[in-house]
């Protein structure tokens, strides 16, 4: 019968207490950045990226994928506030006798993070991670007749390394499942959703402001077929498996 020294019993609760301090960290950093979102923080939200990591790189929706700090800063900072300087355009021809004085007056966008799904990798280099994600939002566009309040579901999945001693994302995907306004059923809204996107598909033209959709550089990977009464339900993103070490396993 073999028995387990004093030593290998350390080393299994120091690894196991690596792994769940990643957990945490992991967790801790991918809400920081629903907040840092929620109140229109978007440099510090772009600084949780693992900017000096090569391979760094964030997808969302049908905008693309974006590969460089460039890039990623164009979507993750330029375009919103684009979007904050069309909602106030709205806001003030919505609402004439009230003073605006802030492009973000009147501007919710606010994430409840949910069904967490994390595993760190053996050698405790890298973390993934998935989670599902509800969106309370109130907004309006220029070109829009009226704010709206919404509700928006969202898949997240992350990968995450360590940058001068700090855990940062890696690669990020953010894919949108449903959409609806706050009154509104899903089911019947999704009868009038466009077709879905091809494989491949990126936006194009202007968005709201008519500030140009950021150029991707590439498209983004896998969509998530959003919810239509005529699709079925995937399990996308994958799911985080045990693995090793990163090159073992695949990237969101």
């Amino acid at each position: 019968m073999s028995t387990v020294s004093l030593e290998e019993k350390i080393d299994k609760l120091l690894k196991l207490y690596k792994k769940q301090e990643a957990v945490t960290a992991v967790q801790n950093l991918i809400s920081k950045m629903a907040y840092y979102y929620e109140a229109g923080m978007y440099e510090e939200r772009y600084q949780c990226m693992a900017l000096k990591t090569p391979g760094v790189s964030i997808e969302v929706g049908i905008r693309g994928g974006f590969d460089t700090p460039e890039s990623i800063h164009y979507t993750m900072v330029e375009t919103e506030k684009a979007f904050e300087k069309s909602h106030a355009e709205g806001m003030r021809k919505e609402f004439p006798d009230i003073e605006f004085t802030h492009d973000r007056q009147g501007f919710l966008e606010t994430t409840l993070l949910g069904t967490p799904m994390i595993e760190v990798a053996d050698d405790c280099e890298t973390v993934k991670g998935c989670w599902s994600a509800l969106m309370a939002v109130g907004k309006g566009y220029a070109h829009e007749p009226h704010p709206t309040a919404r509700w928006v579901w969202w898949k997240y999945a992350a990968d995450f390394i360590k940058e001068d001693g700090e855990w940062k994302v890696w690669h990020m995907q953010q894919s949108p499942l449903w959409t609806s306004e706050y009154n509104e059923s899903w089911v019947e809204a999704s009868l009038k959703m466009p077709p879905l996107a091809p494989p491949g598909t990126v936006m194009q033209g202007h968005g709201p402001g008519g500030m140009p959709w950021p150029k991707p550089d590439r498209p983004t990977s896998e969509l998530y077929n959003s919810y239509r009464i005529t699709t079925v339900p995937k399990l996308i993103p994958k799911l985080p498996e045990p693995y090793s070490t990163f090159d073992e396993t695949f990237s969101y």
